[in-house]
């Protein structure tokens, strides 16, 4: 087993710099965009770049809940009370910092116990340069130690459309299941007893982190199958080092006790929050989400050849600019040309090669045209939807450009001709622009010229490879740098600003004035109730991670609405323009909207203090027995619930659409 001399000063450097940008509180969160929720102030804070509205995912959904963890008392409970009734256990779903053992497996949250604008930074960091330093001892196994290679396969993985336009948000799984790959390989072949032992911790802990750190089994899956085909690949390649490395007994017995922790760990977590799983196992989406495959379209799995550089219009066939992310796949060139180059008697053909080109056919096969249902459950693929194979093929496909770029010449080794590599390097841009032409077609407007051109101007990019010159790596970087790092702002800071503002200041004044705490909820926006539990305040909707079904026995939709509330929901509410009417609706996959009136006989049942009304004007409330108007904070009105008056109002009987739920 080789790895670089280089290793031991980039280990110390990228610690340091992780060090430094956090103390320094920078980051790439998209967390300024509540400056446009809140009251549409400008955001000091955005060194560089704007903070992306699509990134709802972190700035309204995750970093709210992990702020949240720092706002209660005692800090980051167990429970979240802040949401809903009675609260929402903290150790399941979203990765944030809880005081319990799990917390060992989620190193991107360290942070925060240290302080909200460290732990942003740390969070951030964390993920982009854990993602380059496990990617880069992954490819330097590959490349047998090259690692100039390696760092730039690495640096291409963090460059590339789908970590940047998510934000690195699947990173703790891509890094964790790298540096599975790694200490696997290093138990197999580390030279001493020492290093044998070292590498069986780095293994428990990763796999603990893999099945822990983020629990998303779509690619948790997905990856997993990968990183068998990368260990099977990598034994098979090195089986001479294999059969000469000894201690057969300790190493077996070291895989096996490093297995049997992270299992043992996964099995602790299942038990202790085995109500919580079963929830969120029922729930409609994503918990009976099911898949045979056959979702992703060639188009989309090629798109990025396209969509990074034709402009906005080109994104239209996709669900929106994060589901374009994707990479610029190499795939099917690297795999001819590596055959060419056998056949020719230039190359040896790499059996690592020939594993990773078996994953990437029958992960294409999956994600394109699917399987029976039998084998995708028997596989665990039935938890895997097509287009979420993107990340797995992603990284499969720099392992094999990788592995054919540093494959041994034969004896009498000569580099590829001119011709061929033209030839294949054409085919390539041929095939792009095959994608591109069928891409087209959903775009109002696209012109065949304009995906002829693009697709040739990959030929700089194609010839390389087809040459197997190591350079096509630092174009492949490069290219993917140029076309992403405008996406993801610099950002120092930004969590003052959640508490300063008017409108939460407003809210805490009120808060501390009641003297114990409150309830608020908010009608007609989807996420500014998601900001009260990042500040400390408790709301009954917002974001729901698994349904809270106390909120709905409180309004009598317990059963009748379990349809649609039992699932992941931006739960909205709405104010109907009757007071007898209630109903609950399905807005989108994961959107509940539950239209009622403060006025309705079921509203009293929310033992709630505040409401705040998001409108441009409070007319449409001021009538409402139930509520007496406190402040307005720009758009954004409050009123205090009179608990009382609201028993008082009228029983009138509410309606219910055809094929909704039923009324409270």
């Amino acid at each position: 087993m080789s790895l670089p001399p280089v290793l031991r000063p980039l280990s110390g450097a990228l610690a340091g710099l992780l060090l430094l940008l956090s103390l320094l509180q920078l980051h790439g969160f998209s967390l300024p965009a509540w400056h446009t929720v809140i009251d549409r102030s400008p955001a000091p804070e955005v060194l560089a770049g704007q903070a992306r509205w699509i990134r709802a995912d972190d700035w309204a959904v995750l970093l709210p809940l992990v702020l949240a963890q720092g706002a209660q008392k005692p800090r980051f409970p167990e429970t979240n009370d802040l949401i809903g009734y009675g609260g929402v256990n903290a150790r399941v779903g979203y990765s944030v910092p809880v005081r319990n053992w799990v917390t060992l497996f989620r190193p991107q949250v360290w942070g925060y116990f240290l302080g909200q604008d460290i732990g942003l930074a740390w969070h951030w960091w964390s993920r982009v340069l854990g993602l380059f330093y496990a990617s880069f001892l992954a490819f330097a196994i590959l490349s047998r130690g090259r690692a100039a290679l390696s760092a730039l396969a690495a640096a291409a993985l963090v460059f590339s459309p789908f970590l940047q336009f998510w934000s690195f948000n699947c990173e703790p799984l891509a890094a964790m299941m790298l540096l599975c790959f790694t200490a696997a390989v290093g138990i197999a072949l580390a030279p001493s007893a020492r290093g044998v032992v070292l590498w069986g911790i780095l293994l428990a802990w990763a796999g603990g982190c893999f099945a822990l750190g983020v629990v998303y089994p779509p690619l948790q899956v997905s990856l997993a199958w990968l990183g068998l085909f990368l260990v099977a690949g990598c034994l098979w390649r090195e089986r001479g080092l294999l059969r000469c490395a000894g201690r057969p007994a300790l190493r077996v017995a070291v895989l096996l006790a490093a297995l049997g922790i992270a299992a043992t760990a996964c099995a602790v977590y299942l038990a202790q929050n085995a109500d919580t799983i079963r929830a969120v196992l029922g729930t409609i989406y994503p918990g009976q989400r099911f898949s045979t495959g056959g979702e992703l379209a060639v188009s989309r799995l090629f798109g990025n050849f396209l969509t990074l550089f034709l402009g906005s219009s080109w994104l239209r066939p996709f669900p929106n600019l994060c589901e374009s992310g994707a990479f610029l796949y190499l795939f099917p060139l690297t795999a001819a040309a590596a055959i060419w180059a056998h056949g020719s008697g230039r190359r040896r053909l790499d059996p690592l090669l020939v594993v990773l080109g078996a994953f990437w056919l029958l992960a294409v096969v999956y994600a394109v045209i699917g399987v029976p249902a039998a084998l995708a459950r028997a596989l665990l693929l039935d938890r895997v939807p097509g287009f979420r194979m993107i990340l797995a093929l992603g990284i499969a496909d720099l392992a094999m450009l990788v592995v054919f770029l540093s494959a041994p010449p034969m004896e009498t080794a000569r580099r590829p001709g001119r011709a061929s590599s033209l030839c294949l390097a054409l085919l390539g841009c041929t095939g792009i622009c095959a994608a591109g032409l069928e891409l087209a077609s959903g775009v109002d407007g696209a012109s065949w010229l304009e995906v002829v051109a693009v697709s040739l101007a990959f030929f700089a990019l194609t010839f390389p490879v087809a040459r197997c010159a190591p350079a096509s790596l630092g174009i492949l970087a490069l290219v993917s740098a140029c076309a992403t790092l405008w996406f993801n702002p610099l950002v120092r800071g930004g969590t003052d600003y959640l508490r300063a503002n008017p409108l939460s200041r407003k809210v805490l004044e009120l808060e501390h004035e009641a003297r114990h705490p409150t309830r608020w909820l908010v009608y007609e926006d989807p996420a500014l109730a998601n900001l009260f539990r990042a500040i400390g305040v408790r709301a009954v909707n917002g974001v729901h991670y698994y349904p809270q079904t106390e909120l709905w026995r409180r309004l009598g939709l317990e059963r009748k609405g379990e349809a649609v509330y039992n699932r992941y929901a931006y739960v909205t509410f709405q104010v109907t323009d009757t007071k007898g009417e209630a109903r609950l609706q399905l807005g989108t996959t994961d959107g509940v909207v539950m239209r009622i009136h403060p006025d309705h006989p079921a509203f009293r049942r929310l033992d709630l203090d505040y409401v705040v009304y998001v409108a441009p004007d409070r007319g449409r409330l001021d009538d409402a027995a139930a509520l007496v108007w406190v402040a307005s904070v720009g758009d954004k009105h409050i009123y205090r619930v009179l608990r009382s008056a609201a028993e008082g109002a009228s029983e009138a009987p509410a309606t219910s659409p055809p094929g909704a739920s039923g009324s409270p």
